[in-house]
């Protein structure tokens, strides 16, 4: 957020499973909220203040009885019921508890519900009482009571929601796709449902999706080169595969230009399958550019001799140049073809100039630029005084080798043709630049500091105002 901004409140809301979010706060003890009129003029810590959410079980008592309590509200996550008590009235007798796809959950009339997946459930039971027959030739009818459903998951085969019992048979009882179905439960004789009624019951179920992973393949490019960006999918049950899963879709992992020295985490989208949900796993994709182009820009009598590194797989250089001054700037003087690598810039006057290249590619009609070396500051014809460009970098070593973690410290000093002038630039760049040629494996700050990050082998260029440079090998294991 930028400074003086104010915090969107609307932007900084948040989502978390069983809980509803109550406002952001800035101690963890969440005793004071965060006022968000307020401009940031600093950086700072908010803390998310959440409530549980709540749910109430009901409990209902069917003709010829009574339950107590009738409700309880108690949190999702952390709340323990407590359950309620069934009593018949006179004349009645108590046969079941059912909830509400008339299933038998307990035949004891003290029913205290359990959780599902570790959580508690709004759900309405129901204490079922049936009246005590009186004297006579008719039986008692019994009572067929509804077996609950397993939770079922989508595996490929066949299963069973509901199989036929000795009080009622099933139709519709076992499916094999996922979603929801209908088993159709009809009494057989002799029998009635546990509160009362004969007729036959619909009762709907689901199977449930299985899960897919998809995950995105890391892997290392050189940042001419196209990824790959395969994606893997693991999970599939039964006979499935990528290419018989009904209504299969495969996800993917969306391209685009990717920037040379860069690291991207990327997420697989759009997979879809009617038997499936997906979970999606994030990987890596570096883009290496070991080709790090640099410049140096020699003088001759009214002359600057130019000369860079090559660049792979670029169309064109463009070389910038002018005076140096703070209030001019360095413009395109020259476009070469990628097969040139240097340039003689001649009939300059007295005077200190700068220059810079650039290695250009082209796609899809649109220039775009690859890589740029530093801008050099060169003195053409003695323009300042007791002050000459330096001809070489010297370095203490020119090989490090670094464990993982490790850093060291890169020891340099620039020389000229003369001990007593010195190195001109002082007041235009830093005297010394330190560039690598892989970030992924050493990185280099100004002062040289080199630190190990992955396993492989480097260079560090060091770089005269000129761009006269010394390279140091370095290798990392």
């Amino acid at each position: 957020i930028e400074y003086g901004a104010k915090v969107d409140r609307e932007a900084a809301k948040t989502t978390r499973d069983d809980y509803t979010f109550d406002n952001w706060y800035t101690d963890e003890g969440l005793t004071q909220a965060y006022d968000f009129s307020q401009p940031v003029k600093s950086g700072f810590t908010l803390y998310a203040g959440w409530k549980e959410n709540q749910v109430t079980i009901k409990y209902i008592a069917g003709k010829g009885g009574k339950v107590e309590p009738e409700a309880e509200t108690l949190g999702v996550l952390s709340g323990k019921a407590k359950g309620a008590k069934a009593e018949p009235e006179d004349g009645y007798t108590f046969i079941c508890w059912t909830n509400s796809k008339s299933e038998t959950v307990s035949e004891d009339p003290a029913f205290v519900p359990k959780k599902t997946g570790g959580k508690n459930v709004a759900e309405e039971y129901v204490a079922n009482f049936r009246k005590v027959p009186g004297p006579g030739p008719e039986p008692d009818p019994k009572t067929a009571h509804i077996v609950p459903a397993p939770e079922l998951t989508y595996n490929g085969a066949d299963q069973t929601a509901y199989a036929e019992t000795e009080g009622y048979t099933v139709q519709g009882g076992s499916a094999t796709r996922a979603g929801k179905h209908t088993a159709v439960l009809t009494l057989k004789p002799g029998y009635v449902w546990p509160d009362g009624s004969k007729e036959p019951k619909e009762i709907t179920y689901e199977v449930g999706k299985a899960v897919l992973t998809a995950a995105y393949v890391s892997e290392t490019i050189e940042w001419y080169e196209q990824p790959a960006l395969q994606v893997k999918v693991t999970g599939f049950v039964g006979s499935d595969t990528e290419q018989t899963a009904s209504g299969y879709n495969t996800p993917i992992v969306k391209s685009k230009d990717w920037a040379p020295h860069t690291t991207y985490e990327l997420t697989p989208v759009d997979g879809a399958a009617d038997d499936y949900t997906f979970v999606y796993e994030k990987g890596t994709l570096t883009v290496n550019c070991k080709d790090v182009m640099v410049l140096k820009a020699t003088d001759g009598k009214s002359k600057i001799n130019l000369k860079w590194t090559a660049v792979k797989n670029v169309e064109k250089y463009e070389i910038y140049g002018g005076k140096c001054s703070a209030t001019s700037k360095a413009k395109p003087i020259r476009i070469v073809d990628a097969n040139v690598t240097k340039l003689t810039i001649k009939k300059l006057k007295k005077n200190n100039y700068k220059f810079y290249v650039k290695a250009i590619r082209i796609e899809n009609g649109q220039k775009i630029t690859i890589a740029k070396s530093e801008t050099t500051h060169t003195m053409v014809n003695k323009k300042v005084k007791n002050q000459q460009n330096a001809s070489k970098v010297k370095v203490k070593k020119s090989s490090i080798t670094l464990s993982v973690g490790k850093s060291t410290k890169i020891k340099a000093k620039l020389v000229g043709k003369s001990k007593s002038k010195k190195i001109f630039g002082a007041t235009h760049t830093q005297m010394i630049r330190y560039i690598s040629s892989d970030q992924h494996i050493a990185k280099v700050n100004k002062r040289g500091k080199v630190r190990a990050l992955g396993s492989g082998e480097c260079k560090i260029y060091v770089l005269a105002p000129n761009g006269i440079w010394k390279v140091v090998k370095v290798t990392v294991k």
